[in-house]
C-alpha cells in the first residue's frame, strides 16, 4: 500500500512521522511519502533522517523555468486543465490582492506537479491537510480525477482531530448528519462525560529553530525570488493604539440581556471560504449592534491571537457606540451571557455544549437548526436576534448530537499533543476503510 500525505510545519511534520511509524508497525511494506509547504516540517524530517521533500519550493522552481510558457497561456485565458485560476488562488488573494499573476502562475505550475508526482507515486491513499489552500484543492481535485481514495486531516475542538473522507469545517461529512440516537438520556450523559473527563495530553512545546527557520527562509529567498508565493508568510499587524486601549472592557449593564459576539482571525479557512454573509469582523460587529433587540447589550470578544489587531473602523465603531470588549475567562463569558453569536467559530459548538442559545452566522459543521440559529438571510438577522432570547432549547436533540460527534466522529488526540495518541487510531482507520 501506498500512503501519500501533504501538511505544512514541524509540528504537522511530526505528527506524520508518527503516522508513517505507525504504518511501518502494521506492515514494513507500505510506502509512505510526506510532503511539506513549509521549510520547517522539510527540515523536521530531515534531521531525523526521513526522506523529505519540500514540495512547494518544489513547484515554484518549476514556476520559474515554465514561466514564459505559463505567462502565454494565462493571457489566453483563466482555465488551466480545466482548473479555474481564480477559485483557486482565492484564500491566497486575499492575503495579498498584489500577488493575483503571480499565484496564478503558481498554481499553474502546482497542476503539472500534483498531476505528475500523483501519475507516478500513483497512491492508493491520499492524506490532504484541510481542503481549501491552492496546494490542497489541487491534489483534491486531482486525486478525485484519478479515484484516488482521499482523508481530509484537521485539528478538532476539545482537543480532538478530524478525519474525514469528505472535508473539514463546513465541508465535513457530519454537517449533514441527521440527529438521531436511541440511548436513553442518562446514557448519553455518562457517555459525554466520560469524553468530557478522559485524561488531557500535556501539549507539545515547539523546538524555536523549526519555526525560526521558516522566517530565515523567507527573509532570505525572497530578496532573491525564490520564495514560494503562496507560503508566503504575513506580517505581524501592530496593536492599534489609544483606541483600542481605551475601549470599556468587561461591562455589564443591569437588566439588559448580554449578547457574546465571538471574533475569529480575519484570514482563518471558515472566514475566507465559509462566510457567505460577511467579508469582515467589523460588517459583522456592526450589524449585530443595528440589529440588537430592545433592552439588549452587544460584548465582543476578540480571537487570543488576533487581540488589538483588527481593523481600525471596527474598534472605532466599538468606541463610538460604547460596545465593551470581553476579556474574562471564555467560559465563565460564555456562562454569563444570553446569547452567543459566532460566525462559524469552535467556540460555537462549545457553547452549544453548555446549552447556550446559539446564532450561527456562516457555515460550519454544526450549524443545525435542532441545536442552533442559523443565518439564513441578512435580512433576518434581527428577526433571528429577537428569536435567540427566547430560544427553545432541547436537551434531548443536543445531547444525541454531542454524543454523535465527540465519540463517533472526533478521533481522541490532538496533534500537538506531547504524547500523540490520535496516529495510531488514524492508520487503523484507514486500514480498516482499505
Amino acid at each position: 500500500m501506498k500512503i501519500l500525505s501533504i501538511g505544512y510545519y514541524d509540528d504537522f511534520a511530526r505528527f506524520f512521522l508518527e503516522i508513517k511509524k505507525e504504518f511501518k508497525k502494521k506492515d514494513k511494506g507500505i510506502s509512505f511519502k510526506y510532503l511539506n509547504l513549509y521549510f520547517s516540517g522539510y527540515l523536521y524530517f530531515l534531521v531525523r533522517l526521513h526522506a523529505a521533500s519540500f514540495f512547494s519550493f518544489r513547484v515554484w522552481i518549476n514556476k520559474i523555468l515554465n514561466n514564459a510558457k505559463y505567462q502565454k497561456i494565462l493571457k489566453k485565458q483563466n482555465k488551466y486543465k480545466n482548473i479555474n485560476l481564480t477559485q483557486i488562488i482565492q484564500y491566497h488573494l486575499l492575503l495579498d490582492e498584489n500577488e493575483e499573476s503571480n499565484l496564478k502562475l503558481q498554481a499553474m505550475s502546482y497542476i503539472d506537479i500534483v498531476e505528475k508526482e500523483l501519475k507516478k507515486f500513483n497512491p492508493d491513499v491520499l492524506i490532504l491537510s484541510g481542503d481549501s489552500r491552492m496546494s490542497i484543492e489541487i491534489f483534491n481535485i486531482k486525486a478525485k480525477e484519478l479515484n484516488i481514495k482521499t482523508y481530509y486531516f484537521e485539528q478538532g475542538p476539545f482537543g480532538t482531530t478530524i478525519f474525514d473522507q469528505q472535508g473539514v469545517n463546513a465541508n465535513s461529512s457530519f454537517r449533514n448528519r441527521a440527529i438521531k440516537c436511541d440511548l436513553l438520556e442518562q446514557e448519553i450523559k455518562t457517555n459525554i462525560a466520560t469524553f468530557n473527563n478522559r485524561a488531557k495530553n500535556t501539549k507539545y512545546k515547539r523546538n524555536p529553530i523549526y519555526r525560526g527557520s521558516d522566517y530565515i527562509f523567507q527573509f532570505i529567498f525572497s530578496k532573491i525570488g525564490l520564495l514560494p508565493v503562496d507560503i508566503k508568510m504575513s506580517k505581524e499587524v501592530e496593536a492599534i493604539s489609544d483606541e483600542y486601549v481605551n475601549l470599556s472592557k468587561n461591562i455589564y449593564k443591569q437588566g439588559e440581556k448580554i449578547f457574546l459576539l465571538i471574533l475569529q482571525v480575519p484570514y482563518d479557512v471558515n472566514m475566507v471560504y465559509h462566510s457567505p454573509f460577511y467579508s469582515n469582523h467589523c460588517e459583522i460587529v456592526k450589524d449585530v449592534f443595528n440589529n440588537l433587540p430592545e433592552g439588549s447589550q452587544l460584548l465582543v470578544r476578540e480571537h487570543p491571537l488576533y487581540q488589538g489587531k483588527y481593523e481600525k473602523e471596527l474598534f472605532s465603531f466599538m468606541s463610538e457606540h460604547q460596545i465593551s470588549l470581553d476579556t474574562n475567562n471564555l467560559y465563565r463569558s460564555i456562562e454569563k451571557a444570553d446569547v452567543v453569536i459566532v460566525n462559524n467559530s469552535t467556540v460555537g459548538i462549545e457553547a452549544i455544549s453548555k446549552l447556550k442559545p446559539v446564532v450561527v452566522l456562516g457555515d460550519s459543521y454544526y450549524d443545525n437548526d435542532k441545536i442552533c440559529l442559523k443565518l439564513k438571510t441578512t435580512n433576518a438577522l434581527d428577526t433571528l436576534l429577537n428569536t435567540a432570547i427566547n430560544f427553545d432549547i432541547n436537551e434531548k436533540d443536543i445531547l444525541c448530537f454531542l454524543d454523535a460527534f465527540l465519540n463517533n466522529f472526533l478521533i481522541n488526540g490532538h496533534f500537538r499533543d506531547e504524547k500523540l495518541i490520535a496516529p495510531s487510531l488514524i492508520v487503523q482507520r484507514i486500514i480498516d476503510d482499505i
